[in-house]
C-alpha cells in the first residue's frame, strides 16, 4: 500500500512539474498582423462591368483576444464594427498614391473569443471579393491595411506586393 502511495504522490509531482514548463506566451493587446499574399484575377460584375478581384491573406495575433464583433445590432452600428481597414495606391510616376475616391474597403472581423486562461489568439484571416475598378493596363497598385480589435487597438500597417495590371 505504501508503495501505492509513493508511485501516486511521485506521478503527480512529475505531472506538475512537466504541466509547470509550459509557459503561456504572452503578447501585447494590440493586435499584430503579418502581409502572406494577394492575388488579383480578371472578374466580370452583374452589371458586365470587366475589372480585377483581390484575395489578400495576412496573420494576426492578438494578445488579449477580442478582435471581430457579433453580428451588428442595436446596440452597435454597422460603421463601428467595421474591423479591417484597407486602402489602395496607385503609382504614379515612380511614387504611391493613394485612390481617395474609391469608395472604403473596410470588412468585419468575425467575433473571436479565446477560450481558458491563455486569452492569445493566433490565426490568418482571408478577404475574398476585394473590387478594383478599373483596370488600366500597365498600372501599378499596391493596398495598405491594418486591423482594429473591439477595444479600438490599432495593429501595425502592412503592405501587398506592387501589382501591375495587365
Amino acid at each position: 500500500m505504501k508503495q501505492l502511495i509513493k508511485h501516486i504522490v511521485l506521478t503527480i509531482i512529475i505531472i506538475f512539474s512537466v504541466c509547470s514548463c509550459f509557459k503561456i506566451e504572452t503578447y501585447p493587446p494590440e493586435p499584430q498582423i503579418e502581409f502572406i499574399s494577394f492575388i488579383m484575377t480578371d472578374s466580370v460584375d452583374s452589371f458586365e462591368n470587366q475589372g480585377l478581384i483581390g484575395e489578400l491573406r495576412f496573420s494576426f495575433i492578438d494578445g488579449d483576444g477580442d478582435l471581430g464583433f457579433i453580428q451588428p445590432g442595436d446596440t452597435i452600428t454597422e460603421s463601428i464594427s467595421k474591423t479591417i481597414f484597407i486602402s489602395a495606391f496607385t503609382k504614379i510616376s515612380g511614387e504611391f498614391f493613394e485612390d481617395t475616391g474609391r469608395i472604403p474597403l473596410n470588412y468585419r472581423i468575425p467575433y473571436f473569443e479565446s477560450a481558458g486562461n491563455n486569452k492569445t489568439l493566433k490565426g490568418e484571416i482571408i478577404v475574398k471579393d476585394i473590387n478594383h475598378y478599373p483596370p488600366y493596363k500597365g498600372d501599378t497598385i499596391k493596398y495598405k491595411f491594418y486591423i482594429k480589435d473591439r477595444a479600438g487597438n490599432k495593429s501595425n500597417i502592412e503592405e501587398t506586393q506592387e501589382l501591375v495590371l495587365e
